[in-house]
């Protein structure tokens, strides 16, 4: 069976897995490709992911769609589907 992960907030879900404190998006990317290490998904859903649209966000082996509320400056709200690149997948509007 492929394993999914939905993650309701990228902080959360890293601080069940691994006991520290995340302090950067940097860390967040590196942090969450642990996760998908051990636990090998096809597909991950992440809520809360506070991108700005120009921001850049990116896994190994995975295509990401995703969608940034930002009717400010400042990044709030936000979804992205990760999608390993073993399954076809494209957004649509």
């Amino acid at each position: 069976l492929d394993t999914f992960i939905l993650v309701k907030s990228i902080n959360q879900a890293i601080s069940r897995r691994i006991p520290f404190l995340v302090v950067s998006k940097k860390h967040i990317v590196v942090h969450l490709q642990i996760l998908i290490d051990d636990f090998q998904p096809t597909v991950i859903c992440l809520q809360e992911t506070k991108l700005l649209p120009s921001a850049k966000f990116s896994l190994k082996q995975f295509d990401i769609h995703r969608y940034d509320k930002t009717p400010s400056a400042n990044a709030k709200g936000g979804v992205a589907i990760a999608v390993h690149q073993k399954l076809r997948s494209e957004q649509i509007q």
